[in-house]
C-alpha cells in the first residue's frame, strides 16, 4: 500500500491491523496455561510475523519512524508473550529472549540486507541468509547485554545464543515466571497491589520473595535444589544456569 510521499505510514498502519485482528483471533488459543507447547506457538505467531514483514525491503527505512512502527512493535511484542507466556508486565527484550524471537528490527534489517544483495552470484542464496542471519544474532546479543530491562532475565541467560541454541527444553508459563521474575512472587504481587506484604512467610520477615529467593535461598524448596545439584553435579546457581 503507497502513500503520496512513499513514507509507507498508510501501509504499516495497514500491516498493524491485519497482525493485531490475527494476534487477537490466536490468543484464544495460545492460552498461557493448557495452551499449545512453545514450538506449536512459534509457528502459530509466525503468521503474525509474515504479515508485518510483508515486502520489508521495500519499507525498512520507516522503522526509523517511531510513530509508524508502534503498532507493529506492539503486535510483535505481544507475540512474544504468548510464545513465552509470559504476563504482560515482562519487557519486550526479556520476552523475546525467553521466546527465542529474533527483535523485530533486526528481521527486517536482514530482509532489506537480502533484497540489496539478491544480484549478487559471487554467493549463494543459502550463504547470504546465513551470513545475514549471524549478523541479526550478533546485534541481537549486543543489544541485549546493553539492555536496562529484564535485568533478572540477562542474569540468567546473559547470553541468548546458548538460550535459542539449546536442542532440549521448552518454556511453559511456571518456567517463564522464574526466567522473568514477573509471577507469583510477593514482591512482584505487592508491586500491583495483590499482597500487602513482600516477604517471605517460611523465612520469615525481613526476607523478600522474589525469584531470586525461591529459587536459591528459600529452605522450603531445600530438598528440591539438592535434587538438582545431585543431578547435575555443581551448585546450583543463577549464573549462565539456563544451557
Amino acid at each position: 500500500m503507497l502513500d503520496t510521499r512513499l513514507s509507507f505510514r498508510e501501509h504499516l498502519e495497514y500491516a498493524h491491523k491485519r497482525a493485531s485482528e490475527t494476534i487477537r483471533a490466536l490468543s484464544r488459543k495460545l492460552l498461557n496455561i493448557r495452551g499449545p507447547r512453545q514450538e506449536w506457538r512459534k509457528l502459530n505467531t509466525s503468521v503474525v510475523s509474515s504479515q508485518i514483514l510483508y515486502a520489508a525491503p521495500v519499507w525498512a527505512e520507516a522503522m526509523t519512524v517511531r510513530s509508524y512502527v508502534w503498532g507493529i512493535e506492539a503486535d510483535y511484542r505481544l507475540c512474544a508473550l504468548r510464545t513465552s507466556c509470559a504476563f504482560r508486565t515482562v519487557s519486550d527484550n526479556a520476552a523475546l529472549v525467553i521466546a527465542g524471537l529474533i527483535p523485530l528490527g533486526e528481521l527486517v534489517r536482514e530482509k532489506s540486507e537480502l533484497g540489496e544483495t539478491a544480484q549478487d552470484e559471487t554467493a549463494s542464496a543459502s550463504a547470504r541468509k546465513a551470513a545475514a542471519r549471524a549478523r541479526s544474532l550478533a546485534n541481537w546479543q549486543s543489544l541485549w547485554e546493553n539492555s536496562t530491562k529484564g535485568l533478572w532475565t540477562h542474569r540468567l541467560i546473559p547470553d541468548k545464543g546458548i538460550w535459542t541454541g539449546r536442542k532440549h527444553g521448552e518454556v511453559d508459563f511456571y518456567l517463564t515466571q522464574a526466567l522473568s521474575g514477573h509471577g507469583c512472587f510477593r514482591s512482584y504481587l505487592k508491586r500491583f497491589g495483590h499482597e500487602r506484604e513482600d516477604g517471605c512467610p517460611s523465612c520469615g520477615r525481613g526476607v523478600m520473595k522474589d525469584a531470586y529467593h525461591v529459587l536459591f535461598d528459600c529452605w522450603r524448596f531445600d530438598e528440591e535444589r539438592t535434587n538438582l545439584e545431585e543431578s547435575l553435579e555443581e551448585t546450583f546457581l543463577p549464573v549462565s544456569r539456563c544451557h
